[in-house]
């Protein structure tokens, strides 16, 4: 069995792994402890990820599981994240925010109940906000990212990563090293492969209170390996396209993000324009952009530096333009 997903879809942190393995040879927790050396309840503690492995019992389980290094690997990495727990720094990955963001009141309200209301359970929360390129998917959940840190949610840190959509899609064995190290494992720590990698990244998060803002994803294998398995967790998934494959595995909630509304759009230029240019129609330039928010802020910004006079590029409205972004 691996370190990623199992057959329910649930991650796995080194306690779980160390119980798919035991199970998997029928193996009680007695008659592990008699294999490993190392105490029933001592093992048990590690099984619930409330105690962290040592790289000697590890070491005992690769040997009992004939593993290879997949248990040393993952609590390598574990380890000096471990000593630190006291003073682990919190990442503070998000992008920064845009002073001249309107409108979207109900998606920022919807993100609220699904990430932040609610009953909460075992599951981690998980939203993907979905739209074509240019319409404001990454602004709006780096601006609600950004509110609800402000207002007390998410206090371990907060994580972005850029996955790179499907035209630069980054390896993901690569993304979790540079997120592994942003929570303190030191370079050489890193375990090798993209499961043992997911494995120790989870088990770094247990019981911990981060937010996850993956953007750009193409399809949804892309995000797995960065699920959490902590329910004070929660995750933010920007797309180009529908990811089903997350809703029907993790239950996880979909919004559409649409154009900006002509209000919207008009309101969005002259926070731009300010007073400037008294002689620019905020109007005719939120039509000409389709009341798409990236062709409105190019517009926008291309007249400040340009002048009120200045031809706008032809491109703007077009549909290559529009998706540009």
């Amino acid at each position: 069995m691996s370190a990623g997903f199992g057959g329910t879809g649930r991650a796995e942190t080194f306690g779980r792994l160390l119980r798919a393995h035991r199970h998997r040879l029928g193996l009680s927790l007695a008659q592990l402890a008699a294999l490993v050396h190392y105490d029933r309840g001592h093992i048990s503690k590690i099984e619930t990820d409330k105690r962290p492995p040592s790289l000697r019992f590890a070491q005992a389980c690769d040997r009992v599981f004939d593993t290879g290094a997949t248990f040393v690997s993952i609590a390598a990495a574990l380890e000096p994240s471990a000593r630190r727990r006291p003073g682990w720094a919190r990442p503070a990955q998000l992008p920064l925010a845009r002073r001249d963001f309107v409108g979207r009141e109900r998606l920022l309200a919807d993100l609220d109940d699904a990430l932040l209301g609610g009953e909460r359970s075992l599951a981690v929360p998980v939203v993907v906000v979905e739209g074509p390129s240019g319409v404001g998917k990454t602004e709006l959940a780096v601006q609600w990212a950004r509110r609800s840190v402000a207002r007390g949610h998410f206090t371990d840190g907060q994580l972005y990563v850029d996955l790179g959509g499907a035209d630069a899609e980054l390896p993901p064995a690569d993304l979790l090293a540079d997120v592994l190290i942003a929570l303190g494992v030191p370079r050489p720590g890193v375990p090798t492969g993209v499961d043992q990698r997911a494995a120790a990244f989870r088990s770094l998060l247990h019981d911990r209170k981060v937010l996850l803002v993956l953007d750009d994803a193409a399809h949804a294998r892309q995000v797995h390996p960065f699920l959490p398995g902590s329910p004070g967790c929660a995750v933010l998934v920007t797309s180009r396209v529908r990811l089903p494959g997350l809703a029907s595995r993790l239950g996880a909630v979909t919004l559409t993000v649409p154009d900006l509304t002509p209000a919207e759009a008009v309101r969005l230029v002259r926070s731009i324009i300010g007073d400037r240019c008294t002689d620019v129609d905020p109007e005719a330039i939120a039509e000409l952009c389709g009341y798409q928010p990236l062709a409105l802020v190019l517009a926008a910004e291309h007249v400040v530096t340009h002048g009120p006079g200045s031809t706008l590029p032809a491109d703007l409205g077009s549909p290559g333009r529009r998706r540009s972004g």
